[in-house]
């Protein structure tokens, strides 16, 4: 019908779209504002995490403990 919208959730992207926009992110940036959201979204997190340099230089004590704890055992 001419009324029908298309409605996309911001979760129901590809993850490659997810690991393309982290790397405009710093790594703090990801952790806040993705963290928690879903599983989906932590194990992409935790998969990008792992297999790229991350920049600790502009992150708290905090949260780079809380990073390393989480993601990097």
């Amino acid at each position: 019908t001419k009324n029908a919208k298309t409605v996309m959730s911001f979760e129901s992207l590809a993850n490659e779209l997810f690991l393309e926009v982290f790397k405009y992110l710093s790594t703090s940036h990801i952790y806040h504002a993705f963290h928690g959201l879903n599983i989906r979204l932590d194990e992409l997190i935790l998969e990008y995490f792992r297999n790229s340099h991350l920049d600790f230089r502009s992150i708290s004590k905090l949260d780079f403990d809380i990073i390393v704890q989480e993601y990097l055992p």
